[in-house]
């Protein structure tokens, strides 16, 4: 079973909903974290907690990224009414799952030095 980090941006273009849908139904992926960030990381990070509630899905960890970018978030409709605290100390998660799991597999664009 392979371990990955998943590091996006939902909430613009449905390239992240699709790879969170992929990973979360899979059988032969660990998946103990997402990370959302880019222009309103709080709100992606939202929207890709609640999908993962809905897939029932527990034990996955989201937190909210840098807010860096300029991409807009066009889901807000999607998490009017939907609460879940969000934290945003991507860093200390990454170790976390650093220290539990052996070998992760690494196909991202960013690279997080701890």
């Amino acid at each position: 079973m392979k371990t990955i980090i998943l590091d996006n941006d939902i909430g613009t273009n449905p390239d992240d909903f699709f790879s969170l849908l992929m990973l979360l139904n899979s059988n032969n992926i660990n998946l103990p974290l997402v990370i959302s960030g880019n222009n309103y990381p709080f709100l992606r990070a939202r929207l890709a907690k609640k999908i993962i509630d809905q897939n029932g899905r527990e034990g996955v960890v989201v937190v909210s990224g840098e807010p860096a970018g300029h991409i807009d978030f066009h889901a807000q409709e999607f998490i009017e009414g939907y609460e879940s605290e969000i934290n945003s100390d991507y860093k200390s998660e990454i170790k976390k799952v650093l220290d539990n799991h052996g070998e992760l597999f690494t196909s991202a664009f960013r690279v997080y030095q701890i």
